[in-house]
């Protein structure tokens, strides 16, 4: 079962397993999650061999999902506990341990390799598992492509080497671009930090699956300067608003230099 609630990076990883011959259920949400846990109980199925779960989820986090999944197996007359991998894009020295307290079994950042998969795999569940061999073959024309601005051989790797899953990631984050500007500019005029923060990580995990280098760190420093006012317990001065607007700006260039590439590819 694999658990986030950003769709390209729920079908990365549904490829990656894919390689493997692992068949993976998909939930967009933490309350979605637990659903489909719940009903394979009361069907009496077997239960998942493991869960990723993406930690930074709205509504209902990570921690809370697995929380909630150790609470429900508790209730249960069997011994099961599912192995519960957490996915998270921020690899910080304290978040293991903090992890492990809350009932996760062990964690793995984004965007998850294919040796990260087989590592997790063969120590969790009872089955080995190894990889396809998988050639190849470029067919498009990149030599005026900026690698700074779209690495298509990154893409491609990312995408379990599968060229078109790729193009569809990429078109999947270039056909989001309008919306999350949108929704940052309203959520920057409404001065609503918290929310941004979310929108942002959202648009960082999904260019960390698609070789945009440039985007990835403009949009990477942005979320990590805006969730300052979070970490720090502190209110938008006038200093604070006018760098985030600044910010904002250099993300729009970003995007739009990664929109205009990209359309070469796509077309």
């Amino acid at each position: 079962l694999a658990v986030d609630d950003h769709l390209p990076n729920l079908i990365v990883l549904e490829a990656l397993l894919g390689e493997l011959n692992v068949t993976t259920s998909k939930a967009l949400s933490g309350q979605k999650a637990l659903e489909m846990i719940q009903q394979r109980i009361d069907q009496q199925a077997a239960p998942y061999d493991l869960v990723f779960m993406d930690i930074q989820m709205p509504v209902m986090s990570g921690i809370d999902t697995t929380r909630a999944i150790r609470s429900l197996e508790s209730t249960l007359d069997t011994d099961m506990q599912l192995p519960i991998i957490a996915l998270t894009a921020h690899a910080l020295a304290d978040e293991k341990q903090k992890l492990l307290k809350v009932g996760m079994n062990d964690y793995v950042t984004k965007p998850i390799q294919m040796e990260q998969i087989i590592q997790i795999l063969t120590h969790w569940t009872k089955n080995n598992f190894a990889a396809k061999t998988i050639h190849h073959q470029p067919n498009v024309a990149l030599e005026a492509i900026d690698p700074d601005i779209l690495n298509w051989q990154q893409s491609v790797q990312l995408a379990a080497n599968k060229e078109d899953l790729a193009q569809d990631l990429l078109r999947m984050l270039v056909d989001s671009f309008d919306t999350e500007l949108a929704e940052m500019q309203q959520l920057i005029e409404l001065e609503d930090f918290p929310q941004l923060e979310h929108v942002l990580h959202r648009l960082y995990g999904a260019t960390r699956y698609v070789g945009t280098p440039r985007l990835q760190r403009v949009s990477g420093e942005f979320e990590q300067f805006v969730s300052m006012l979070r970490k720090e317990r502190r209110s938008a001065d006038d200093t604070f608003i006018q760098e985030t607007q600044l910010r904002f700006e250099n993300l729009h260039v970003a995007i739009t230099e990664v929109k205009h590439t990209a359309s070469t590819l796509l077309h």
